[in-house]
């Protein structure tokens, strides 16, 4: 079984029509037959022909991370440790405190043997900004929360993927309209073979 997520890095935008989908990124990956290793060292070299992204690849043994850092974008491609991490709209390990707060609560559930989809669901839709600053700007209030509620910007969507010792998957995903509102789920529970699909 393999994985993978994309953000996109606003920051990084640049106005050029000609430039592949990020979209692209996930399913190539996943279609491709290259190692994880392999596939991100690739991407890491091609990824000029895409705007600002953040992606992580990987499967059960292994995890990479490959994306744009810095003002000028420049590429990194690292290996991800076993442990807890988090991935936004900046650039990989920007400290932002409701990353921060995800990766606490995410932990503390696990270490305290409490895994469950209501606890995991109940950390992602938490909607109090994580920082202790006050916001003068709407927006930025806006995007200190986990959950973003917001007509034009905001959360759409969340998803759980649980997989247990023995390689069985649990993957729930929340479908939320502007209002913040479940407006659908999807479930899917399947067995993942070692080295396979």
């Amino acid at each position: 079984g393999r994985i993978a997520v994309v953000t996109n890095q606003p920051r990084l935008e640049l106005p050029d029509d000609q430039r592949t989908s990020r979209g692209a990124l996930v399913k190539d990956f996943l279609t491709s037959a290259a190692s994880v290793d392999a596939h991100a060292a690739t991407l890491a070299r091609e990824a000029a022909k895409y705007a600002g992204f953040g992606l992580i690849v990987g499967d059960l043994d292994q995890m990479r991370y490959v994306g744009h850092e810095g003002r000028f974008g420049n590429v990194v491609h690292r290996v991800l440790q076993p442990g807890y991490c988090g991935l936004s709209n900046a650039s990989y390990g920007t400290d932002w405190p409701k990353i921060a707060y995800l990766k606490a609560s995410f932990a503390e559930l696990l270490e305290q043997n409490q895994v469950s989809e209501a606890a995991m669901f109940a950390v992602l839709e938490n909607r109090r900004p994580q920082s202790p600053r006050p916001y003068a700007d709407p927006t930025a209030k806006m995007q200190a929360t986990p959950f973003i509620l917001g007509d034009q910007y905001g959360t759409r969507a969340a998803t759980i993927i649980i997989v247990n010792r023995v390689g069985h998957c649990y993957f729930t995903e929340r479908r939320y309209d502007a209002a913040g509102l479940v407006s659908g789920e999807t479930r899917q529970s399947f067995t993942i073979n070692p080295g396979g699909e």
